[in-house]
């Protein structure tokens, strides 16, 4: 773990931070040392978006010492939240998946799926279950696996 400066913690903490004038430099400068490289990140990244968070809540919510928030790591609060993954997959309006999962959908429910203002659906994967383009099924899937090949001419 590096030392931190002085001049970083001014200008990536102290400024920034929104302040009121009872707030101790000092016990904000004592938690930001104790703090760790990787923690120091996430607090420098978290201050713009708790001072933006206090804005939209005016004046109903009291700052935090900035001591405070390193201290009892609230900074974790606002923490950037990783994008959560496409869940399923997006059957586009005319495509083949949306017209087997359309298909797979009366077979099964009675109906087909619906269509969203781009008349498409997301759906749970690329293929229903038991279709012939489904790769978990194989590559010969309309067929059955023992079934014997049948060639032309013979």
């Amino acid at each position: 773990m590096r030392a931190p400066s002085w001049q970083e913690f001014e200008q990536k903490v102290w400024e920034p931070y929104p302040r009121t004038p009872v707030m101790s430099k000092d016990r904000a400068w004592r938690a930001w040392r104790k703090a760790s490289d990787e923690d120091r990140a996430a607090i420098v990244a978290a201050i713009p978006r708790y001072a933006a968070w206090l804005k939209e809540k005016k004046s109903d919510h009291p700052v935090l010492n900035v001591a405070t928030f390193i201290g009892e790591r609230r900074f974790e609060g606002f923490a950037e939240r990783a994008a959560a993954p496409p869940v399923g997959f997006y059957a586009r309006r005319d495509s083949p998946q949306l017209a087997a999962w359309d298909a797979h959908s009366r077979a099964t429910r009675g109906r087909g799926l619906p269509r969203d203002r781009n008349g498409g659906w997301t759906v749970a994967t690329e293929w229903p279950p038991g279709h012939a383009a489904d790769p978990a099924q194989g590559a010969c899937a309309a067929r059955p696996r023992d079934a014997p090949i049948e060639h032309a001419g013979e």
